[in-house]
C-alpha cells in the first residue's frame, strides 16, 4: 500500500483481512512484544501480506477505529531494526516487514498525530510458525497464525479450510521456484493444456497420418 492508501485506510477507520489496527503501545512491554510478533505473523500467513496500523482507538461496540495517534513515549520504541528482533524472536522462518512512521498533514482529522505502519509481506517459502510460547498472548510454540476471514482478527490455524488456504499457497510458491530453476537451467516449459484439447490434437494427428 502507498502512503495515500494508507491514509485512506487511518481516515475510514476500518479493518479489512489484510488491515490491522491498535492502539499506542510501548513496545518495551513484554506482553506488546508478543502481541506484535503475533499480528506479523498472522498477515505473513496470507495472500499478500498487509499492514499493521497504530495510533488508532477501537470505539466501544463498533467496527470503527478513530485516529488518536501514537503516544510520543512509545514512538522512540519503533524502529526497524528493534521490529525485526522483536518478531523474529517469536517467528521461524524470518517475517519479512517494513516499518515507518508516518503522519498527514494535510487532512484536517489527521493533523497533528503520528502512526506507526508495518507493512508485511507475504511468507516467502514456508508457511511462518511460532517458535515462542506466550501465555497472555495466546502463543503456542509450533502454532501457525493467520488473520481469519470470519471475523478480521488474528488466530491460530483451526479448521481444515485455513490449513488447506495456506498449503495451496506454499505449494503456489514452490511450484513458482521449481519453475524459474528449470527456466534458468535452460529447460523448456510447455504451456498447460486442457483434457479436450489434448484430445483434438491427439485425433487429428491421427488423421492426418490415417489420410497420408
Amino acid at each position: 500500500m502507498d502512503r495515500r492508501e494508507i491514509e485512506e485506510v487511518i481516515t475510514r477507520g476500518l479493518e479489512t483481512r489484510n488491515i490491522e489496527m491498535k492502539q499506542s503501545m510501548d513496545l518495551s512491554d513484554k506482553a506488546v512484544k508478543a502481541k506484535i510478533a503475533k499480528q506479523v505473523m498472522g498477515l505473513a500467513n496470507i495472500r499478500d501480506g498487509g499492514v499493521l496500523i497504530l495510533g488508532t482507538e477501537k470505539r466501544p461496540n463498533s467496527d470503527y477505529h478513530d485516529p488518536a495517534g501514537m503516544n510520543a513515549s512509545h514512538l522512540k520504541g519503533y524502529s526497524q531494526d528493534r521490529l525485526g528482533s522483536v518478531v523474529s524472536h517469536y517467528a521461524a522462518p524470518f517475517a519479512e516487514l517494513f516499518a515507518s512512521i508516518m503522519q498527514f498533514a494535510d487532512t484536517p482529522s489527521l493533523a497533528g498525530k503520528q502512526f506507526v505502519v508495518i507493512s508485511v509481506l507475504e511468507f516467502a517459502e514456508i508457511p511462518i510458525l511460532c517458535k515462542l510460547s506466550h501465555q497472555g498472548e495466546g502463543l503456542r510454540e509450533g502454532g501457525i497464525y493467520i488473520r481469519s476471514r470470519e471475523r478480521f482478527e488474528t488466530r491460530e490455524v483451526r479448521s481444515e479450510a485455513e490449513m488447506r488456504e495456506l498449503l495451496d499457497l506454499a505449494t503456489e510458491k514452490r511450484l513458482r521456484k521449481h519453475l524459474e530453476l528449470t527456466e534458468k537451467a535452460g529447460g523448456i516449459i510447455l504451456p498447460a493444456v486442457s483434457a479436450q484439447e489434448a484430445d483434438r490434437a491427439r485425433f487429428e494427428a491421427e488423421a492426418e497420418e490415417f489420410l497420408t
